[in-house]
């Protein structure tokens, strides 16, 4: 049985693929932010780009008691810049639809083992994970996925060197 949650590979990288990559890719970074679905070693590009760059409210920082409307959909500036607000850049209401279910289901990033290790060695002696340990693991996922994106396009340029 799938699972009936959006998740960021399945059903939100075909969406940045299609709208952002073009700009936001490894070669580009326009404004320092990639959407690739290239992997690190614990998240895609993308993934930790969006959550490093807070532009999902997905509630995960440790935060309590927060007021209506400062999480989800309606607090991520993903969804003003996927409506048309983003040098044009305007989503069909279907995917616009899985975006805002994907935050608002929390934006997990699911469906990988090694994700699930990862956060598994964080709590593997009983602690709970914190904020700040999730930010490091964006942080590393997101700094080891440019170190092979860079190993990437050096290939890419050496053939298409060769190809001359």
């Amino acid at each position: 049985m799938t699972s009936m949650l959006a998740g960021p590979l399945r059903d939100i990288q075909p969406i940045l693929n299609k709208h952002c990559v073009r700009c936001h890719d490894t070669e580009h970074r326009a404004g320092n932010v990639v959407l690739t679905g290239d992997h690190g070693p614990w998240f895609s590009m993308g993934y930790a780009s969006l959550m490093l760059g807070n532009l999902v409210a997905h509630g995960k920082d440790g935060n309590s008691n927060i007021a209506p409307r400062n999480i989800g959909s309606s607090a991520s500036p993903l969804m003003q810049l996927i409506a048309g607000t983003h040098y044009d850049v305007k989503v069909s209401p279907l995917e616009a639809k899985w975006v805002r279910l994907w935050i608002e289901s929390g934006a997990p990033y699911a469906g990988t083992y090694a994700v699930g290790q990862a956060i598994y060695q964080w709590c593997a002696n009983g602690e709970k994970l914190k904020p700040e340990n999730l930010k490091m693991l964006y942080a590393s996922a997101f700094k080891r996925g440019r170190e092979v994106a860079q190993t990437i396009l050096a290939k890419r340029k050496a053939l298409r060197a060769l190809n001359k």
